[in-house]
């Protein structure tokens, strides 16, 4: 697949026709990856410098999807429940119970452990984990439990 500030190019010619004077970065990913239903075998992206595409001519089959893509890091609100705050009267009925965006790595070690507190409400719940590797791989687990 062949981006040109993000543009899908159905013809692959256009990235050689292209000015290379108006390019300011090109990025490559050599993997597999899907986009709308299509597997590609990689991926090449030219951005240009102020990423609108100049001199590119697009015709009437072209589409524009609008994403959100990475999200910023931010924090994650989780009560604390020491000794001192234990017979608090406001209920918790949270249904993410825990986000934790890096899990630091264990040396040698093929588990980790995250502790973590239900919340006030009964009933299953699902423990997801979904992540990425420092080298690239994909992880998944999942667990249910039940709050009594």
């Amino acid at each position: 697949m062949v981006l040109l500030d993000g543009i899908p190019l159905v013809d692959h010619e256009v990235i050689f026709k292209y000015d290379p004077l108006l390019v300011r970065q090109v990025d490559v990913y050599k993997g597999k990856f899907v986009f709308g239903g299509q597997l590609v075998d990689g991926i090449a992206s030219f951005k240009t410098y102020n990423l609108d595409y100049p001199g590119l001519s697009l015709d009437n089959t072209t589409q524009f999807f609008d994403y959100e893509g990475t999200l910023a890091k931010r924090s994650f609100y989780s009560p604390s429940y020491t000794e001192s705050n234990t017979n608090t009267r406001i209920p918790d009925y949270r249904h993410t119970l825990l986000w934790v965006p890096e899990i630091p790595k264990a040396d040698g070690q093929r588990t980790v452990s995250i502790p973590f507190t239900t919340s006030d409400m009964k009933g299953a719940f699902d423990i997801v984990v979904e992540g990425i590797t420092t080298d690239g791989k994909p992880i998944f687990g999942k667990v249910s439990i039940q709050v009594n």
